[in-house]
């Protein structure tokens, strides 16, 4: 379908401006350290004709975050195949590498889908990858980190905060074609509310803190339209997950909410987390979408092997010439194939971050994990990112 321009006071971002990308990254960075104190993905799909769009500014993300508050031992699932036991190599001198992703509300069909990749990544790579699906980005980003992790999938935002600290290093990013991945605004389809100024007194829905679609653009985008996001809402909470997010909304606990819709050539809709849900579909508007955001990366811890981390790259590029990895990368990823990242892409999204954070747009007061991943003080925030290797 077709997204027409609102008339709400958003600007457009297009190519001359991508730092409000970059910002969803360096505001990650400080909210990854601020959180601390204190990252799954939708499949793109064909998106029927009962969302309506009216686009309004454009920016860029990955799909699924999630803050999840579910206990670990519940939620967290330990890498299939290998009882939760991470090892460097096996008997063989085959390495054993844990690849950990979000995913609070992953199906038993998308977590097959995702090991049956990551078998096949393995083939190509030498390697027997295990995969653990993780109850939230942020347990994701800590592990990572921490070098409880080999692999791991992170949205914009943790990416920027763990490539600065030099945790990780990026493989592959998925690559979707035409399909831009923007931020949006949606509510309910017989909602009222018509223009980012009718959101002033309402009920707000987020993903997480470390999601860029679905809180930091959309945030920054909101506060650039004249709305103080500070004190504007009646009520805002975090939902986990985009799915959660948008169900919030379609079932009157939320009246409005902050996720990603994929646009194709015209602004044409072609999926969001109301993918696949045609009756969740009908439910709901979209009447704000906000630029495009850089997409999420695959990376590797910075201590893993290079060779190993080499191989693994080059396992990532390849594996779409499969035809059923082809099948599962549209799936689990809603891609086509893996691409190199462009790390100079999250620059503009790193500074924006760092300009929202300075001035307090990205605070809510609520409770998270208090698991420390970064200090505060330890990530100078003015500094741009480190050039790519190799």
């Amino acid at each position: 379908m077709r997204a027409s321009r609102a008339a709400s006071g958003a600007g457009v971002v297009g190519a001359a401006e991508p730092a409000l990308a970059a910002l969803v990254a360096v505001a990650v960075a400080v909210a990854v350290a601020r959180v601390a104190g204190g990252a799954g993905s939708e499949a793109g799909g064909p998106c029927g004709g009962g969302v309506e769009v009216q686009l309004a500014t454009t920016i860029h993300e990955s799909p699924n975050s999630a803050a999840s508050r579910i206990p670990e031992s519940l939620t967290e699932s330990p890498p299939q195949a290998y009882d939760g036991q991470r090892m460097e190599t096996k008997k063989d001198d085959t390495p054993l590498l844990t690849f950990g992703y979000a995913a609070p509300e992953a199906s038993e069909e998308a977590m097959r889908n995702m090991t049956e990749l990551a078998t096949l990544v393995s083939a190509r790579a030498n390697a027997d990858i295990a995969v653990s699906a993780l109850p939230s980005y942020e347990r994701v980003t800590q592990r990572i980190h921490k070098g409880e992790l080999d692999l791991a999938w992170v949205s914009p935002i943790p990416f920027i905060a763990l490539w600065r600290s030099k945790s990780i290093v990026p493989l592959a990013s998925p690559r979707r074609g035409g399909m831009g991945y923007h931020g949006a605004i949606v509510v309910a389809a017989d909602s009222p509310i018509t223009e980012l100024s009718g959101l002033a007194g309402k009920r707000a829905a987020w993903v997480d803190r470390y999601s860029a679609a679905g809180f930091v653009v959309p945030r920054i985008e909101l506060a650039k339209a004249g709305l103080d996001v500070k004190s504007a809402f009646s009520a805002q909470h975090f939902y986990g997950s985009h799915a959660a997010v948008v169900r919030a909304i379609a079932d009157g606990r939320a009246d409005f909410g902050a996720t990603f819709v994929r646009l194709g050539a015209n602004n044409a809709v072609v999926g969001g987390p109301w993918s696949h849900d045609p009756d969740l579909e009908k439910r709901l508007r979209i009447f704000a979408a906000f630029g495009e955001i850089p997409p999420d990366v695959i990376a590797a811890r910075e201590s893993l092997d290079v060779g190993v981390r080499n191989r693994v790259r080059d396992a990532l590029l390849a594996v779409a010439r499969e035809p059923r990895a082809k099948e599962l990368l549209a799936a689990v990823f809603g891609a086509e194939a893996f691409a190199a990242p462009i790390t100079s892409k999250y620059e503009a999204l790193r500074e924006a971050a760092a300009a929202a954070a300075e001035e307090n747009l990205l605070d809510i007061e609520e409770e998270l994990e208090p698991e420390i991943v970064f200090d505060p003080e330890s990530v100078d925030k003015t500094q741009p990112l480190p050039a790519q290797k190799g």
